[in-house]
C-alpha cells in the first residue's frame, strides 16, 4: 500500500516528465435499473422529482483506468461478467484511451497500479 501512495503523490512530476498514472480497478454487481415513470422536470417553485419504482434490467461489471492526475475515466469496458478473460480482454484497450482518442501514452511510460489486485485476485492459480 505504502508503494501504491507513494506511485499517486509522485503522479504529477511523472505527468512532466512526460510519463502517466492509471489506477485500473473493477465495480461488479452495478444493477442497471430503469425508472417506471419519467422523471418530472423542475417547475417554478418545485424541484425536480423522480418516483421511487425501477425494474431491474440485471446487473453489469465495469472495469476502467483512472487517470490519476487529471481525475478522468478513460478506457471503460461493461460487460455481464467478470472473469479472468475479461480483464485480459481489457488490457490491450490502454493505450488507446487518451483524450484526444489517440495514443494515451505520451512519453515513454505509463505506471499501471492496480490497488484491488490482492483482495480480488482470481480463484484459479498457476503455481
Amino acid at each position: 500500500m505504502a508503494d501504491l501512495t507513494t506511485l499517486y503523490g509522485q503522479a504529477p512530476a511523472l505527468v512532466e516528465a512526460g510519463e502517466r498514472v492509471l489506477s485500473t480497478d473493477e465495480m461488479t454487481g452495478i444493477q442497471a435499473l430503469e425508472r417506471t415513470h419519467p422523471t418530472r422536470l423542475m417547475e417554478p417553485g418545485q424541484a425536480e422529482r423522480r418516483e421511487f419504482e425501477y425494474i431491474r434490467r440485471g446487473t453489469v461489471t465495469l472495469i476502467a483506468n483512472f487517470d490519476v492526475v487529471q481525475g478522468t475515466v478513460v478506457t471503460p469496458s461493461m460487460g455481464p461478467t467478470r472473469t479472468e478473460e475479461d480483464f485480459v480482454n481489457h488490457l490491450p484497450d490502454i493505450p488507446h484511451g487518451g483524450p484526444d482518442g489517440g495514443a494515451f501514452v505520451i512519453g515513454k511510460t505509463t505506471h499501471i497500479a492496480f490497488p484491488g489486485a490482492a483482495a480480488g485476485a482470481s480463484a484459479r492459480r498457476s503455481d
